[in-house]
């Protein structure tokens, strides 16, 4: 696992992620990392397919893409002006339930 501080330094987190409980790859994953976002500008560790396991203190297992997207967005949006994403490489993963 992987904890990354991302800095709020443009109007834009950056990031696409893919998959939910509710699609056929139950993990939230990074699909993109969009040049110019704070992801990209201070998220020194993002890779693309990277788990996000959770957003500063929230949990992405079990939930559908739209909640998962909801929380991201919440914690980008809040007046902080950081924000914690803990992910895990591909090749580092265990089988979870989900």
């Amino acid at each position: 696992m992987i904890t990354i501080t991302i800095h709020k330094v443009t109007k834009r987190l950056g990031i696409a992620v893919n998959g939910g409980a509710d699609t056929r790859q139950v993990a939230v994953r990074i699909k993109e990392i969009i040049p110019g976002g704070s992801a990209a500008k201070t998220g020194q560790g993002l890779r693309v397919e990277q788990q996000i396991l959770q957003i500063n203190t929230t949990s992405l297992k079990g939930l559908k893409h739209k909640e998962a997207v909801a929380i991201i967005k919440s914690a980008f949006d809040s007046p902080e002006k950081t924000m914690t994403i803990i992910v895990v490489d591909p090749e580092e993963e265990e089988e979870e339930d989900y």
